[in-house]
């Protein structure tokens, strides 16, 4: 499969290990020269943290903040104002959670599909036990798609919240968010939405998602640095909605037992924000967009192709994806010999031996890849730095591997 779209020189450690085939970017995904660059200089000529202080410094530190929160509204054709920055995705949805006025509007549950990654799935278990809240589990098909006729028959006007994820760990299934916002909608309930896997990585319009809190990891489509997460909050259905975690200028007017709540996005953003995280995002979005124009998502969907016809060559391939409409960065196997499965994690090992990298166990996602092999399973995922003849090495070391180990 010839392409021409080829960004491997912009990632150090791929110059820094040639030999390397990095397939685990649906959890970690490799950061660009330009972006180190920007979180370099943030680190090394400014530091200070913005909205702390009126000196030079502080003052340019808030300045980058809205810089990138502004390039990134633009690029995602969102208000920035509906746009702020987290520690992680288990605190941001914990925050909007705990801050859910259940006792005034009489919701007494919330559903989650089980499909959904640990960091979402337990944080609101977590806080379903503290508030007392009834926690109900939204069954799926064999790869990860939620039914949605167990949806209707859970959702009511007593459900708060609801949660659903836009692109699954170990398939790459996409769930059809749209849809389900209008059945939850109906309720007075809240859809929340866990969006990593898809920013960046696939040409979507998310003000049609109809969902009310969109969350995704900085990294995984952008390639900004690790630790950063964004949080989308829809200005039509989350106006006057009270986060439970507040700190720093989140909260204004502060005396004794009361406090004004700060506007939009300032609101949703306590304590330290990762600053030279953002400072990274604003480049990689300027990078993701130079890459985006040169053919990027036209060469993912090229090298998803080229991944599928090689896997359908294998006979001793357990392949979990659907499909979908659309092309997938994210595939989900396991080896099966003529007795058993092979181990994911030895078939992960071996592969590590060969300058191969994968994913293997339950990826964070136990609940659901359970439901695919108790002992968990390869995920492979690809990125732009990807090339066909990294997918070649692969299929030639699975081959390799399922014949040495039959």
């Amino acid at each position: 499969m010839p392409t021409n779209f080829n960004i491997q020189s912009d990632f150090p450690v791929l110059t820094a290990n040639p030999e390397l085939a990095y397939f685990d970017s649906a959890s970690t995904a490799l950061v660009p020269n330009p972006v180190i660059s920007s979180t370099s200089q943030f680190l090394s000529k400014v530091v200070a943290s913005a909205r702390r202080g009126a000196h030079k410094l502080a003052i340019e530190g808030g300045q980058i903040v809205e810089s990138c929160r502004t390039a990134l509204g633009a690029s995602l054709s969102l208000p920035p104002s509906s746009l702020s920055f987290q520690p992680s995705l288990p605190s941001a949805i914990a925050s909007i959670a705990m801050g859910f006025d259940w006792k005034t509007l009489r919701k007494e549950k919330m559903l989650v599909a089980r499909s959904e990654e640990n960091s979402i799935y337990v944080a609101l278990l977590r806080i379903a036990e503290i508030l007392g809240i009834d926690f109900e589990t939204i069954e799926t098909d064999e790869v990860g798609h939620v039914l949605l006729d167990d949806l209707e028959s859970k959702l009511d006007d007593k459900t708060g919240i609801v949660s659903v994820g836009c692109i699954l760990p170990g398939t790459g299934a996409h769930n059809p968010i749209s849809e389900l916002g209008e059945l939850v909608h109906e309720h007075g309930s809240l859809l929340v939405s866990d969006a990593s896997r898809m920013i960046g990585l696939y040409d979507i319009d998310l003000s049609k998602l109809n969902c009310d809190v969109l969350l995704f990891s900085a990294n995984l489509g952008f390639l900004a640095p690790p630790g950063l997460v964004v949080q989308w909050t829809n200005p039509e259905t989350m106006q006057d909605f009270t986060p439970a975690i507040l700190g720093n200028t989140s909260a204004t007017d502060i005396h004794g037992r009361s406090y004004q709540l700060g506007l939009p996005p300032d609101k949703y953003e306590s304590g330290i924000i990762n600053i030279p995280a953002i400072a990274g995002l604003h480049s990689a979005i300027e990078y993701h967009i130079n890459q985006q124009n040169n053919g990027l998502y036209t060469h993912l969907s090229s090298l998803s192709d080229y991944l599928i016809r090689r896997l359908d060559e294998l006979d001793s391939i357990i392949f979990f994806n659907p499909h979908e409409k659309t092309y997938s960065t994210i595939f989900g196997m396991n080896i099966k010999t003529d007795d058993s499965d092979i181990s994911c994690h030895d078939v992960a090992l071996f592969l590590d031996d060969m300058q191969i990298a994968v994913r293997s166990g339950l990826l964070c996602a136990h609940n659901f890849v359970k439901h695919l092999s108790q002992t968990g399973i390869i995920q492979v995922s690809i990125h732009g730095y990807n090339q066909p003849d990294d997918i070649d090495r692969l299929i030639e070391a699975l081959d390799l591997i399922s014949k040495e180990l039959a």
